[in-house]
């Protein structure tokens, strides 16, 4: 949260970015004892418009990494670096090299 209000960034935006609803996200906030799964700690990443080291340590905190191994991983990497926070866009280069999406 201090990220996101570090960047002047309003709720709305990261989870309406991010795709996810406002509820899950209201539950991330409010709930320390919450604990979301990689996918939606990435997405939210990419809704807060962090660059690779805050990614990195965001998700860390959380209790995950980027594997360097990982093709999804790899593909999420690139689009963070080249600061291209569009769900639709790192979905369709997923779906283009046959690995999960993160939108169902």
């Amino acid at each position: 949260m201090y990220l996101i209000e570090l960047k002047g960034l309003t709720n709305a935006e990261v989870y309406k970015r991010a795709i996810i609803s406002k509820q899950l996200f209201s539950k991330i906030k409010l709930k320390a004892d919450y604990h979301p799964d990689k996918a939606t700690a990435m997405r939210l990443c990419v809704g807060a418009k962090l660059n690779l080291d805050e990614t990195k340590d965001l998700l860390s905190r959380a209790g995950y990494a980027l594997s360097p191994c990982d093709k999804r991983d790899i593909i999420f990497s690139f689009f963070i670096e080249r600061e291209v926070f569009d769900m639709i866009e790192i979905d369709i280069v997923l779906e283009e090299h046959g690995l999960p999406c993160f939108i169902s």
